[in-house]
């Protein structure tokens, strides 16, 4: 029997899912991950708000060898990034 991903360690289901650091220093902040249809309505809302939007894909090399049977559901989902738009070159 598997033994369950989720412990409590403050981190999601027990993985480390850190943002990307050459994203984030170029002042990218990780949002959430989403679907497809949570992609679209980020994308527009963001947009709406002056932010840029970046997505990426997940990056399973976070999660632990326990939860192996997300993987394949996460890698369906994208992980939002956002910044404020640079005014200056627009």
């Amino acid at each position: 029997m598997m033994k369950p991903c989720h412990e409590n360690t403050g981190e999601i289901l027990g993985c480390t899912l850190p943002a990307d650091s050459e994203l984030v220093a170029e002042g990218w902040q990780r949002r959430f991950l989403a679907d497809s249809r949570m992609v679209q309505e980020a994308v527009e809302t963001y947009g709406e708000l002056g932010y840029e939007v970046r997505l990426e894909p997940f990056n399973e090399d976070g999660l632990k060898e326990e939860c192996s049977g997300c993987k394949a559901l996460l890698r369906q989902f994208s992980v939002v990034y956002t910044r404020k738009k640079n005014t200056k070159n627009e």
